[in-house]
């Protein structure tokens, strides 16, 4: 794959890390028709599945074989335990952990992944100065490496049919501006952005 653009995503949980992400992502997809996809590959019924999952029904994902980001940046709180106690891992916090490989197609926006590296902040709408820091370090990065322009550096919500997601919940416009200026400046201690 050869990226020409990159997709910025947030995972709309206020918890998680890449093994999280994977687990939403792989877990099995159980269909209406009673039919039940799980690691890419389409099973009649539930009961074809192994069986942690058919003791586990309400394990539910979206079936594919991987995550379907090619990156993943956290916010401090990589569990729901974490999370729910109010009690940050600070070594996580801005950790850009890796996804699916660069060289293979992701799975992020529908109809438009071909050639489209993703990148998810973990949180709704509030995200922390190190997230920041690490999402603009990684896209510079990925900006020159694959010499993407500025202007292709999107928000999910920016494609058609994609528009009613508030995904990324980030000022996209204010991230290309400072992007393509070169302003990158970290915003202030105890700030989310």
């Amino acid at each position: 794959m050869r990226p020409d653009k990159i997709t910025v995503h947030c995972s709309a949980s206020n918890w998680g890390d890449d093994q999280i992400i994977k687990q939403w992502h792989t877990d099995p997809k159980y269909h209406n028709n009673g039919k039940v996809t799980y690691q890419g590959r389409k099973y009649q019924s539930k009961d074809e599945l192994p069986v942690f999952f058919r003791r586990n029904p309400h394990r539910r994902g979206n079936g594919w074989l991987d995550t379907g980001y090619h990156a993943i940046i956290c916010n401090g709180y990589p569990d729901y335990t974490s999370w729910a106690r109010r009690k940050p891992k600070k070594s996580y916090d801005g950790l850009i952990q890796p996804g699916r490989s660069e060289t293979q197609t992701g799975a992020h926006v529908g109809g438009h992944n071909r050639n489209n590296l993703g990148i998810c902040c973990i949180g709704i709408d509030k995200f922390t100065e190190n997230q920041f820091n690490s999402l603009t370090i990684w896209l510079l990065d990925r900006m020159e490496k694959y010499s993407i322009p500025h202007s292709m550096v999107l928000g999910h919500n920016e494609y058609p049919g994609h528009e009613s997601r508030g995904c990324p919940n980030i000022d996209m416009q204010d991230l290309r501006l400072k992007l393509r200026s070169g302003i990158i400046k970290p915003v202030s201690p105890g700030l989310t952005w």
